[in-house]
């Protein structure tokens, strides 16, 4: 049990950070409280039936579908979030040290 809450807490403590910083990134300062509020509540809107599902997919298919289904998710987003999260390699011109010579 306790292995799990470890695990549980290096999970939030990864993605934690990433949620916050996505959210200052894309939002504009006057609607930052406004957009972490709404980010909270549909998270816990949508984790409300978690366990009523994830028991009826233990119970009526097989145990280790609701572990398959979320892993199989994931998968399926990660290259969606990647190619939307894309950040272009920007070449910058970096000022040279040497002053150039006056003729």
């Amino acid at each position: 049990m306790s292995i799990a809450y470890i695990m549980f807490g290096m999970g939030q403590a990864l993605m934690g950070p990433a949620y916050s910083s996505l959210i200052s990134k894309a939002v504009p300062e006057k609607l930052r409280g406004l957009a972490f509020g709404l980010f909270s509540t549909s998270v816990g809107v949508v984790a409300l039936p978690a366990p009523f599902i994830g028991a009826w997919l233990y119970e009526r298919f097989n145990p280790q579908l609701p572990f398959i289904l979320p892993t199989i998710a994931l998968l399926v987003a990660m290259p969606i979030a990647w190619r939307k999260f894309w950040i272009p390699k920007q070449i910058e011109e970096i000022p040279s040290a040497i002053p150039a010579p006056i003729d």
